[in-house]
């Protein structure tokens, strides 16, 4: 594998471990892990012939756009160093993610859509 290409197969990885996380902690919690589809279902392939179809399955199963996948992980991995969505907040994500404005868009307009910002305000 290309080290560039690393970084894909570890952003679904940290999604789903996320969102189970997220979802075993909170019931009513905004995206629903249905049987089967949790980051513990994934550990429980170790050894698997088919692990790479199953895993495939899994991920399928959250069907959350996986366009803005990068998007979920990067916006909660600057949260470890900006706790609110403010000027220095944005100012990262424009850093570390330039097309993440197009991914919330998409996120947002998606049918599962909790997250509401404050109106953006320009960066100097």
């Amino acid at each position: 594998m290309d080290a560039s290409q690393y970084k894909d197969y570890v952003l679904v990885l940290l999604f789903v471990k996320y969102v189970s996380d997220k979802a075993a902690a909170r019931k009513g919690y905004l995206l629903d892990v249905p049987k089967g589809g949790s980051f513990s279902d994934m550990i429980a392939l170790k050894g698997d012939k088919e692990i790479g179809d199953k895993m495939n399955k899994i991920v399928a199963k959250l069907a959350k756009p996986l366009s803005c996948l990068e998007y979920v992980v990067v916006h909660e991995l600057l949260h470890l160093r900006v706790r609110h969505h403010d000027d220095r907040f944005h100012a990262l994500m424009d850093q570390h993610l330039p097309t993440w404005r197009a991914a919330r868009k998409r996120l947002n307009a998606a049918p599962l859509a909790a997250e509401t910002w404050a109106p953006e305000r320009t960066l100097p």
